[in-house]
């Protein structure tokens, strides 16, 4: 799984801080470290000749629960999912809920056909195609009649 390298920078950052703050406590208790930063959606955006790729890393997400949305050259991705488990024995009762969201918002270039994007999810990568606007004549010689 692919991490942001500032994910990284910051992590041993936060390390370092935790270490030097408790060094007369315990500098080796590693139980103190921060997870928010483990699972963020990776994303990867190329461009290519013709269009440009945007590739989500979603996995464990169900298809219906994302949401692609283009405006204004802003490419908009939306993920809510949401579970509940109830079981009922005799005696006991248990319920357990689960929540998990992404929302990101990726500025697209002015070039960008945002009319004609083709989406795929597959093995828990939304992979995004999005082609390029046909170039306008950069200039032409004008004949004077």
């Amino acid at each position: 799984m692919a991490r942001d390298i500032r994910d990284e920078i910051r992590r041993m950052r936060h390390r370092l801080n935790t270490w030097f703050t408790d060094f007369d406590e315990d500098p080796w208790n590693l139980e103190k470290e921060d997870f928010s930063s483990y699972r963020k959606a990776w994303v990867d955006a190329r461009e290519l000749e013709n269009e440009y790729i945007v590739a989500v890393e979603l996995p464990g997400i169900n298809k219906e629960d994302i949401e692609v949305d283009a405006n204004d050259n802003i490419l908009t991705i939306k993920v809510e999912n949401r579970s509940e488990n109830k079981k009922e024995q005799d005696d006991s009762y248990s319920y357990q809920s689960s929540y998990s969201g992404f929302y990101r918002r990726i500025p697209l270039p002015q070039n960008a056909d945002t009319e004609n994007i083709e989406a795929e999810y597959k093995s828990g990568v939304l992979k995004l195609r999005i082609p390029k606007k046909a170039k306008a004549k950069k200039s032409s010689t004008i004949k004077i009649k």
